[in-house]
């Protein structure tokens, strides 16, 4: 991993990539006036509309969204999610053959790939080629061009990635501070 890039990429409009699922079906209605944008569209002022994608707004779209995201990662890409939001991409060589016909895997022979970190809709991959990673990504979902962080930190908003001394570090450092709350007004929670 010492000779990994790092690169990010952001999940364009990412909620409204996700299809909602058969069992929630959800209906708008559009209000008594519509720019004419949409009535171009074919949008009736007025008119109750099926969602069949999720949308900003609704309550449950940032937990379909890392539902969807996690299963195309895991389903399609075959990664495995380590903890939560981290995902490894792992290499292996065939099992040993054993004396008695069982067999085992040697984990001295198994190699991660790629690692993969998601954070709300910002994608962290980090391989040996981590632009052509994000770039087959990209054929199944709608992201930005993919930015290589390489030996620099990069910061989105709440998360700072660095690569240094031959590790990848990810902080929050920057963002929060330890603070003194005086004891009249700590609540216990």
């Amino acid at each position: 991993m010492r000779d990994w890039l790092i690169t990010v990429t952001d999940v364009c409009t990412a909620f409204l990539q996700v299809p909602l699922p058969s069992s929630e079906r959800i209906a708008v209605r559009l209000p008594a006036w519509l720019p004419l944008s949409a009535s171009r569209l074919g949008f009736v002022a007025g008119a109750i509309y099926w969602l069949l994608r999720a949308a900003y707004g609704m309550k449950d779209s940032p937990r379909l969204f890392i539902h969807w995201l996690k299963d195309l990662l895991t389903s399609f890409f075959r990664f495995k999610e380590v903890c939560e939001s981290i995902f490894l991409h792992v290499l292996s060589l065939p099992p040993l053959a054993r004396s008695d016909n069982s067999s085992i895997v040697d984990v001295k022979r198994v190699y991660p790939s790629a690692w993969m970190n998601t954070y709300y809709d910002d994608l962290f991959c980090s391989n040996q080629n981590p632009i052509d990673a994000l770039n087959q990504l990209r054929e199944k979902i709608e992201c930005e061009k993919p930015d290589l962080i390489g030996r620099k930190r990069k910061r989105v908003v709440g998360i700072e990635t660095c690569h240094c001394q031959g590790t990848i570090r990810q902080s929050q450092h920057e963002y929060v501070r330890v603070c003194d709350v005086p004891a009249s007004k700590a609540s216990g929670k």
